[in-house]
């Protein structure tokens, strides 16, 4: 799929500050930049967390000794 239509078959959500979500997701945390550092050739980004959700009736993907689970 061309980059445009790469995820046109995922549902997602949208909220009030314009970000998209999955749909069917786990965990949500949602960040607003609080800084960023140039160190290097690397870029160290902070975030201030404004919002966290999570869906207790789903099951983690955990990956653990080389294994998912």
């Amino acid at each position: 799929k061309s980059h445009n239509d790469k995820f046109s078959d995922i549902d997602y959500i949208e909220d009030d500050k314009g970000n998209s979500y999955f749909d069917d997701n786990l965990a949500l945390i949602s960040c607003k930049l609080h800084s960023s550092h140039k160190i290097g050739d690397h870029h160290i980004i902070i975030g201030e967390v404004y919002h966290m959700d999570n869906d207790d009736s789903k099951e983690p993907l955990i990956y653990y000794n080389s294994q998912f689970s």
